[in-house]
């Protein structure tokens, strides 16, 4: 069961790793660009503790949202090769329970904090 669970884990953070490994010269190339096109560049709050505590926030959540998907096609998955055992079944309505609980309480905290990193944002930097 641990196996499965790490596998899991392994897999989420393998979806999750590329976006953390972007370059610096990348994303200032994407703003060269958008400001290129007409595109205004929001700077203002990209150094802020607000802006840097949501965004670990945000990263978090992403990681937790893919274990708990994983989780779901994993209880997916047990339903479909249960061949009928009770047992199995059982077993695989638990974990479809859980990971779709886990997945409302991630989206949930997803908006609470999305809004109040906003809010303290907007306060702070008056936009």
């Amino acid at each position: 069961m641990f196996k499965k669970f790490l596998l899991i884990f392994i897999f989420s953070f393998l979806l999750v790793a590329p976006v953390l490994a972007v370059e610096p010269e990348s994303v200032n190339l994407l703003k060269n660009t958008g400001a290129a096109a007409g595109y205004p560049s929001q700077t203002t709050d990209q150094y802020s503790m607000a802006a840097t505590v949501g965004a670990i926030i945000n990263i978090a959540l992403g990681i937790l949202g893919t274990v708990f998907l994983g989780l779901t096609f994993y209880a997916g998955y047990l339903w479909f090769t249960a061949g009928g055992d009770e047992e199995k079944t059982t077993q695989a309505k638990a974990y479809l329970y859980n990971g779709l609980i886990g997945m409302i309480i991630v989206l949930a905290s997803y908006g609470l904090s999305r809004f109040v990193v906003t809010s303290i944002i907007s306060a702070t930097f008056g936009g």
